[in-house]
């Protein structure tokens, strides 16, 4: 599975994030996460200001429990992916309470991720209702729709 070095577009403003590390199936998540504020504009429109580089294989260091055998570094599985992918993004939910990484990969037990960024369609990656619920960033957790109502006194 590849991973590199990328800036994504945030909004219809042009502002961007960089993501070290990020691999084709974080791009996806971050595609759900961000389509409906980047001004209407698909990842497939902006696919072309991305600015993708230092690309490599993105690995996972298996250090043994008891200690005596150096640590072995290997090619990252899907399932590893999925769960850095959880960990990392995990809180953003849609407008159901639902979580959207899992909503993305519904195969908990065999998920095909994409290994490639050259495996990434844009034009064929719709999501479509999935909207993706506010978030609270001082708290991380999702944005009530309308603040709480004081106790009567």
């Amino acid at each position: 599975m590849e991973q590199a070095n990328i800036r994504v577009r945030l909004n219809k403003q042009g502002d961007d994030v960089p993501i070290v590390g990020c691999t084709p199936a974080e791009a996806v998540v971050l595609h759900v996460l961000h389509q409906n504020n980047n001004g209407g504009r698909t990842f497939a429109d902006d696919i072309k200001n991305w600015e993708v580089k230092d690309v490599t294989e993105a690995k996972t260091v298996v250090t043994p429990a008891d200690g005596k055998k150096p640590a072995v570094t290997r090619p990252r599985t899907d399932i590893e992916e999925l769960n850095r992918l959880r960990a990392k993004y995990g809180h953003n939910v849609n407008k159901n309470a639902q979580k959207i990484v899992g909503l993305i990969w519904t195969d908990k037990i065999n998920p095909k991720l994409p290994q490639k960024f050259s495996d990434l369609h844009w034009e064929a990656i719709q999501y479509d209702g999935l909207e993706v619920a506010p978030l609270n960033y001082t708290t991380g957790q999702p944005a009530t729709a309308t603040p709480p109502v004081p106790p009567a006194k």
